[in-house]
């Protein structure tokens, strides 16, 4: 059975590649619809959701993968820098400060029409940047696509001081529960 990743992200593709398995990747390309109304945690599963159907209504076969991640600081939705000047506010807003990324994950069997989603919260502790460092980090790793404005990889990863939960929902796919979802779902990441 084939695991269909409906993400175009860098970051999971990079965690799915470590696990060394296989993998469709199939990008929803949908417009996000957002409802300002809901918690974080169902703000995510919602947009999640939303990509998880896009490819099931494409009649793919398998299981669809889909994950949306934002960050949160004292309850404030922070999602992905729109362009320089709103990465290096976001950037700005961060730094030095603790604060919570939340993944919301969206699975779907497509031959058994099983389904199972859940938001997964981990908490991390920016290192603080002067304004000249948060300009320079911005040109030099172009963080547009990432939630916060940063990714816990290559360059940024300087910048983390602590993370305290699961490091690879940081980056956009919590594993560990996925895979025990996963399990439910007929596939496993460990020993397929």
């Amino acid at each position: 059975m084939d695991l269909i990743l409906a993400s175009a992200s860098v970051g999971r593709k990079m965690l799915l590649d470590m696990l060394q398995i296989d993998f469709i990747i199939i990008p929803s390309g949908i417009e996000e619809k957002i409802d300002p109304s809901l918690s974080l945690s169902e703000l995510t599963i919602s947009l999640a959701k939303q990509k998880a159907e896009a490819i099931s209504a494409q009649k793919v076969s398998g299981i669809i993968l889909a994950a949306d991640t934002m960050v949160s600081l004292n309850d404030q939705k922070i999602g992905k820098p729109k362009d320089e000047e709103d990465a290096f506010k976001i950037l700005s807003l961060l730094q030095g400060k603790k604060h919570a990324i939340t993944t919301g994950v969206y699975l779907i069997n497509t031959k058994t029409n099983d389904h199972f989603s859940f938001s997964e919260t981990t908490y991390v502790t920016m290192a603080s940047m002067s304004p000249e460092e948060i300009t320079k980090y911005i040109k030099v790793v172009q963080p547009f696509s990432y939630a916060g404005g940063y990714v816990m990889l290559g360059k940024s990863a300087p910048l983390i001081e602590k993370v305290e939960g699961d490091w690879t929902n940081v980056i956009g796919l919590p594993i560990p529960k996925i895979e025990k979802y996963l399990k439910k779902l007929g596939f496993s990441m460990i020993y397929s």
